[in-house]
């Protein structure tokens, strides 16, 4: 009885496994999910969610995206596909992240200071509508060359924010 339970226990080991792709001596970046998480991290980056591109709405399982009042100015990101398999992909994302830009109730924009690393795993998963990011939901991150030339930056922030860029 021991012996069988030996042989179920390889049977077991050896399937969970198959439909991994391992990370070691493969490019993950040509994945179908590593390369969605991808687009909507530079997109993201870029501004184009401030915009309400409509392309960021297939790209998420969610419904809506949330208004946000606050956001993140990020001076450089790094991306690091994880894992990905036949139905999810995972990439960490590095951002180093000047501070929090603030909406105003006149619509102006105000920029915080808070110089920090932030580390956040994206997941994209296989629907029956293609391959969608499941997780995180969270805020926007634009570059801050992008903010620099938003009109509604206030003169004292776009000060702060171009001095820490240097």
């Amino acid at each position: 009885m021991r012996g069988l339970h030996v042989l179920a226990l390889i049977v077991v080991c050896s399937c969970t496994g198959a439909h991994d792709v391992s990370t070691k001596g493969r490019d993950l970046r040509s994945h179908p999910g590593v390369r969605l998480i991808e687009d909507y991290v530079s997109g993201d980056i870029a501004g184009r969610r401030l915009h309400h591109d409509l392309w960021f709405a297939n790209a998420v399982i969610w419904e809506d995206e949330p208004a946000y009042d606050q956001y993140s100015a990020v001076r450089d990101v790094a991306l690091t596909p994880i894992s990905a398999d036949s139905s999810t992909a995972r990439v960490q994302v590095q951002y180093d992240v000047l501070g929090t830009i603030t909406s105003t109730a006149s619509d102006s924009l105000v920029f915080e200071a808070s110089h920090t690393a932030q580390v956040i795993v994206f997941t994209a998963v296989l629907t029956d509508n293609g391959w969608r990011i499941a997780a995180p939901q969270q805020a926007f991150r634009v570059r801050a060359e992008t903010l620099l030339t938003e009109r509604r930056l206030l003169a004292d922030s776009r000060t702060r924010l171009a001095a820490l860029m240097r």
